[in-house]
């Protein structure tokens, strides 16, 4: 078997209570053909003549899967920032598409302890692909011991790396950064000298709240702020909340001191969307920024884009934030990665499994993903690599967000994972497969992720819980150095009294049957063993 053939193989807010109605099965062999709706993200980058719903590749799937399934696959777009707040609305409405996705754990599991969604066990366990494709990230949507969604799979857990402008480091004569206080020599130094003639938009680091959550605001400054933080317990770290581990707010304490010296992103409170932050480094304002490594080095990504804007500019990935203990700590990318939900109320939960199970087809997700040989890339050593990255962009620019199940590509190994990388993309390639050996060092899992059971108590608080620590984010970092300690304690303060003491009680509970049970990992660089 060659490389092709191989490579996939190795591979709310608040809960809107539904009323379980009668389970439709779809995809049964009536002579009608069914219409199967799937939510796909509309990132608004479509180009012209197509959209993110109508394109060469929801053709090729409608037939190559629709035609000899007697199935109309129709693609129903959803803004990605807008995720969560559509997908709510059409539940509540109970006009959501039989195939949706959600990258938010609490969302997918609101619906699967209120009766929104499908229960896929024994459908699943009948899918001649999926279920050995998955292996056992079915952990991820199970709830109360039955499958509800089909969790994305994740290639390379470590998805967030850091990125500092190279020409202007060797404008002022400074090696990359390796430490903090390097890194705060050169950011110190890119505001005073302006090394890329910026002027009044310079933004020496660049940061945006968008993600500010406990759960998820890994993408900007979570391993700065992780550097910080002390060796604890194993059962400090999975039952108390992060602005209580040990060092977290001296971490935070040193955000804020960027931000008075001005070095810190002084409007990131005002950043709403990735969009405002994106434009600040294509446009070459940021000197040095956290981001999703496969969002943005992609032929049409923020460094493309800067690339375009100025040819000399150059980007490195760094992996400065070094504890006193020599680990670089960063948090694991959700391991189960998106969740993929059938609606309870959907006429065809059987043809969205088999839809799915298709999908999971070694040649399928190749080809879903890579596009086509000598068309869209040739093989080198079993390895795709782009043939035309302009004319890739104008004909598959959504096919990673239609290969629903897919987080990644897998080529049987990391080092494997990594090479594909390096070659497939010319001019990117180096830093592509930098990043993701930098990414994946010192990886450490949410807390929740290693429990066999949600934390029901932080599912049903999250959006409030969420919204206080945004605040005390934003309001520490901000604050004057006098007002540090009193802003950031009764914010805490504040966090635990509105939910957070009782998740903390709750996942005590938790941390006890799973660590008789002697199911969590033990790998973990921030714990004392």
């Amino acid at each position: 078997m060659d490389m092709k053939k191989q490579v996939l193989s190795a591979v709310l807010a608040a809960a809107f209570v539904l009323p379980i109605a009668g389970c439709g099965t779809g995809g049964k062999s009536t002579g009608e053909t069914t219409t199967l709706r799937v939510a796909v993200f509309d990132r608004g980058n479509a180009p012209d003549g197509m959209s993110a719903t109508e394109n060469i590749w929801t053709n090729w799937i409608n037939e190559q899967f629709g035609k000899p399934n007697n199935i109309k696959v129709e693609f129903q777009g959803i803004p990605r920032n807008q995720e969560v707040e559509k997908i709510n609305m059409m539940m509540a409405s109970r006009n959501a598409p039989d195939i949706l996705l959600t990258y938010d754990k609490s969302v997918f599991f609101n619906y699967a302890k209120n009766g929104g969604l499908a229960d896929l066990t024994e459908l699943v366990g009948g899918t001649e692909n999926l279920k050995d494709f998955m292996g056992d990230r079915w952990k991820y949507t199970t709830y109360n011991d039955k499958i509800y969604g089909v969790p994305t799979k994740v290639i390379s857990e470590g998805q967030y790396c850091s990125y500092i402008r190279k020409d202007w480091l060797d404008k002022l004569g400074l090696e990359v950064p390796k430490t903090t206080e390097e890194l705060y020599t050169a950011l110190k130094a890119f505001k005073e000298k302006d090394p890329g003639n910026v002027g009044d938009g310079l933004v020496p680091f660049l940061l945006s709240a968008t993600s500010f959550s406990e759960e998820y605001w890994q993408q900007n400054t979570l391993s700065l702020v992780m550097s910080f933080v002390e060796p604890m317990s194993e059962e400090e770290w999975y039952t108390i909340p992060q602005i209580q581990y040990p060092g977290f707010k001296e971490g935070v304490r040193y955000l804020n001191k960027l931000y008075r010296e001005g070095i810190l992103e002084q409007d990131f409170a005002l950043q709403t969307n990735w969009n405002q932050f994106d434009e600040n480094i294509a446009a070459g304002r940021a000197g040095f920024y956290t981001h999703n490594r496969n969002y943005q080095l992609t032929s049409n990504g923020a460094y493309a884009m800067l690339l375009q804007n100025d040819p000399n500019a150059e980007l490195v990935a760094v992996d400065p934030y070094v504890n006193k203990y020599g680990k670089r700590p960063k948090w694991r990318g959700a391991t189960g990665g998106g969740y993929i939900m059938i609606p309870s109320f959907s006429e065809n939960i059987e043809a969205a499994v088999k839809y799915l199970d298709w999908m999971a087809n070694n040649d399928v997700g190749f080809t879903l993903l890579n596009g086509n040989e000598d068309e869209h890339y040739k093989l080198e050593n079993g390895y795709p690599v782009v043939i035309d990255t302009e004319y890739n962009n104008k004909t598959k620019f959504n096919n990673a967000d239609l290969a629903l199940i897919y987080n990644g590509f897998d080529y049987g190994s990391f080092e494997n994972n990594v090479e594909a990388m390096r070659i497939a993309m010319p001019g990117l390639g180096e830093l592509r497969a930098d990043s993701m050996i930098k990414a994946n060092s010192d990886l450490y899992n949410n807390p929740m992720d290693d429990f066999d059971q949600p934390i029901e108590s932080y599912i049903k608080d999250k959006a409030k819980l969420d919204k206080k620590f945004q605040e005390l984010m934003i309001k520490s970092i901000t604050a004057s150095e006098s007002d540090f300690d009193s802003i950031y304690d009764g914010l805490a303060k504040e966090y635990m009294t509105i939910g957070g003491d009782e998740v903390t009680e709750e996942r005590k509970a938790v941390y006890k049957k799973c660590s008789e049970a002697d199911i969590l990992p033990k790998d973990n660089p921030l714990i004392n063993y």
